[in-house]
């Protein structure tokens, strides 16, 4: 399908449209008249832009735009006012929103991972009060953006910028429960992490971290803690106090040796090298590590010298990890 038929816009009682994984160039330009639609979704098209009379459907809750060729946004989108979901992800040539789009004070959901944006024309938090879902990732953000108000957020992925700081105010999402800063160029973490008691991973993989605050053993309900493709040189004591950590991805090459202090009169040092990793009795539930398939690939040829393979990485209980690509949420689990 290349086109919409033009007189579409007659079906005057239509409420949901889609027309996804089509050739699409364009929609009609009288779109508009299609006031009753809740769900528009033109996703997998071949769009570049979008007729101004968009932003006469009114009652439209889930719009969706992916996967197009999208180089600006019309300023009448802002009029979606009962707009829930958007997603405009995947549009290579967007570079910038509008300053419009903080009219959009229903949005739940914002989906913009895989576009060119490299700011926020306006504090995503004071706009979005109910905004539940941020996904900013494979972008050109130099910076977090402002994150003031965002306080019932549970899901933020700013992964894949050029990110060097997690602002201080990464702190105020007190409803945060996901946060992903993968492949940035993080240097450190903002001690106010230990602030979000909701949070249940963390994933900083892939930065240039030497060392993790000590307010991250504040963080009482974090679950996932994935710290791969770092220089980390240090991990702290209060690693200790994360007693539903129950996933602890650390894979970097080359290893080194952490020592860890649980306290004055107590120590335990985990000392690996490329072949084994002993958890800390310390993190006493943490049931998974997952390593780069790089360090594996250098195991599997270790294995033909000595005979030692990534099978050898092994819990102070002497069971065998097991690694497994998981896609785009790697997950692989070994008890201790």
């Amino acid at each position: 399908l290349t086109s919409l038929p033009n007189d579409i816009v007659r079906c005057s009682r239509l409420t949901h449209l889609v027309a996804s994984n089509n050739q699409l160039e364009s929609i009609p330009s009288k779109i508009g008249q299609l006031n009753r639609l809740i769900t528009l979704n033109l996703r997998e098209n071949l769009i570049n832009n979008l007729p101004t009379d968009l932003g006469r459907l009114v009652n439209l809750t889930d719009l969706d735009l992916s996967y197009n060729e999208l180089v600006v946004l019309p300023e009448d989108i802002g009029n979606l006012k009962k707009l829930t979901e958007i997603k405009l992800n995947n549009n290579p040539s967007l570079l910038a929103i509008p300053e419009t789009f903080r009219r959009l004070s229903q949005i739940k959901k914002i989906h913009l991972q895989h576009c060119n944006l490299s700011s926020i024309p306006f504090e995503i938090g004071d706009a979005y009060s109910q905004l539940e879902y941020v996904n900013l990732s494979f972008n050109l953000f130099d910076a977090v953006p402002n994150l003031h108000g965002m306080y019932g957020t549970t899901v933020l992925n700013i992964s894949n910028n050029r990110i060097n700081d997690l602002t201080e105010q990464i702190g105020q999402l007190e409803s945060l429960c996901e946060l992903y800063v993968v492949n940035n160029k993080l240097t450190h973490i903002s001690k106010s992490i230990g602030r979000l008691k909701n949070l249940e991973i963390l994933d900083v993989s892939e930065n240039l971290l030497v060392e993790l605050p000590l307010s991250i053993g504040d963080c009482q309900s974090l679950r996932e803690l994935k710290l791969r493709g770092n220089s980390l040189e240090t991990l702290p004591m209060t690693l200790g106090r994360l007693k539903n950590l129950n996933v602890f991805y650390i894979g970097q090459w080359p290893m080194t040796e952490f020592n860890i202090t649980q306290d004055e009169n107590h120590y335990e040092n985990l000392k690996m090298n490329p072949y084994q990793l002993k958890i800390p009795l310390s993190v006493e539930r943490t049931l998974l590590w997952r390593m780069h398939d790089s360090i594996l690939k250098r195991l599997k040829d270790i294995d033909h010298i000595d005979g030692t393979s990534e099978r050898s990485l092994r819990s102070p209980s002497g069971e065998s990890n097991h690694s497994q690509d998981g896609g785009s949420h790697d997950q692989s689990t070994n008890n201790t």
